[in-house]
C-alpha cells in the first residue's frame, strides 16, 4: 500500500483487514482488530507529513 498521497485511518484499516483475510487465520487472533486499528492510525500518521520532493531520508 503507497501512503502517500495522504490516506485516511479506515483505508488503511480496510486495507489491512483485506490483506489479514487472506491469510485465512481461523480463528483469528482475538487482538487482532486492536492491532490493525493502532497500525492503521500509524500509518495514516505518517501518510499525512508533508516532505519536500527533493529530501532524501538519511540513514547512519
Amino acid at each position: 500500500m503507497r501512503v502517500h498521497p495522504t490516506v485516511t485511518k479506515d483505508e488503511v484499516y480496510r486495507w489491512l483487514e483485506q490483506q489479514t483475510q487472506q491469510l485465512e487465520l481461523n480463528p483469528p487472533p482475538a487482538n487482532l482488530d486492536s492491532a490493525l486499528a493502532q497500525l492503521a492510525e500509524a500509518m495514516a500518521t505518517v501518510s499525512a507529513v508533508v516532505l519536500p520532493d527533493d529530501v532524501e531520508p538519511l540513514f547512519p
